[in-house]
């Protein structure tokens, strides 16, 4: 038996040479992270948070920073979830303790849940001019999906938001964390019908009315070449595009200053057109630029052929970047399939290594078969292997 822990102890630690190299033998083969919006705090329960997810093989864990309207870490921009403990920093303990890097999971656009909570967040109830409408004006529409009904989007054109947003990733940057990885880095998911669209926010429509001469409320659908629609579109890419470099220009002065290797990443959808997505998350120019270190690509599909088109598609796209996809097993809104459905289109399409959302979704997999893939590693397998940021 000592032998055998011994092999796997070398074969972990052999495996953790840089992104894209790590092998993982615990309870699910090939997973490499694990998104985790912790609904217990407790010393208890983030020990047992982080336990659970080293034993299952994972190595990193991408931490929720706000929600419920509040932030896990004792902010000084966004409203604290306890002002007694500050629970992101205990995690961050509590990841080290187990071998884990800790990404925090920044919601960048996505700030507020529902618009009678804007009051539960004093700095964007002092700033309303920062949320991003839709063509007819409104902050969330009547009909819809969830996201379209609820979430209250800022719009990252407003220098000041864009800023208020730079300071919150530097906040989190001063703790001892592994990455900072960008979700809702787009404009809400709306209709098909592209007048129920986002990105109307008054200084967004100012700043194309001004570079262009073009009234964006008066644009009509149009894709062909050249169009003004397609302007507006690149104008509203841009304008994410603008937040990333701002982000990773940010993490990066903060890694060549203290000599740190904090991680960038980002979780975009797959299958991107310009101008036929409500989101303008034009993301492979951001890996063209270079500007994000990981990839974290949603792999959303209920249907497993579905899943392995979705899986190619970004394989085809050539990222310069190292990439996870994340897949979604067990009940999301739609029931999906179990994760072995989901272990066996990745291994079908060549990848290694991947995500899970969420640890919830895990747990409940977990629980049903909990010996299914190997030994769990020990907390000190593949003690401070580190991999590379791109600046």
């Amino acid at each position: 038996m000592k032998n055998i822990f011994f092999i796997i102890l070398f074969l972990s630690i052999m495996g953790a040479r840089r992104h894209g190299e790590i092998v993982t033998t615990g309870a699910f083969r090939g997973l490499q992270a694990v998104y985790l919006r912790p609904e217990i705090l407790t010393e208890e329960a983030t020990d047992s948070y982080m336990a659970e997810i080293r034993s299952w093989g994972a190595r990193e864990v991408f931490l929720e920073v706000v929600y419920n309207n509040r932030a896990l870490n004792h902010s000084k921009i966004f409203p604290v979830m306890d002002k007694e403990k500050d629970w992101f920093g205990i995690f961050c303990g509590k990841a080290k303790k187990y071998n884990l890097r800790i990404h925090a999971w920044v919601k960048v656009c996505y700030w507020v849940h529902k618009p009678e909570s804007i009051s539960e967040f004093p700095i964007l109830a002092r700033h309303p001019e920062w949320i991003d409408l839709n063509k007819g004006g409104n902050m969330v529409s009547s009909q819809g999906n969830y996201e379209d009904m609820n979430f209250i989007f800022i719009n990252p054109a407003a220098p000041e938001a864009r800023e208020t947003q730079l300071a919150y990733v530097r906040e989190l940057c001063s703790y001892d964390i592994g990455g900072i990885s960008l979700d809702y880095i787009r404009f809400k998911a709306a209709g098909d019908d592209p007048e129920t669209w986002y990105g109307y926010n008054p200084y967004s429509v100012n700043q194309f009315k001004e570079k262009t001469g073009l009234n964006p409320h008066a644009i009509q659908y149009d894709l062909s070449p050249g169009s003004d629609f397609l302007k507006w579109a690149r104008y509203n890419e841009g304008i994410m595009e603008n937040c990333v470099r701002g982000v990773a220009e940010a993490i990066g002065e903060i890694n060549r200053k203290e000599n740190r290797n904090i991680v960038l990443s980002a979780s975009p959808f797959t299958g991107y057109e310009t101008g036929k997505s409500p989101k303008y998350q034009n993301w492979k120019s951001w890996d063209e630029k270079g500007y994000i270190g990981l990839w974290m690509p949603m792999c959303m599909s209920v249907d497993m052929d579905s899943l392995e088109e979705e899986i190619r598609g970004v394989r085809n796209l050539g990222l310069k970047s190292p990439y996870y996809p994340v897949v979604y097993p067990n009940q999301h809104g739609a029931l999906h399939p179990p994760l072995k459905d989901h272990q066996e289109v990745l291994e079908k399409c060549g990848v290694e290594k991947y995500a899970v959302f969420s640890y919830k979704q895990l747990k409940q997999e977990y629980e049903k078969n909990p010996r299914r893939g190997g030994a769990a590693i020990p907390p000190e397998a593949g003690k401070n292997k580190k991999y590379k940021m791109r600046n």
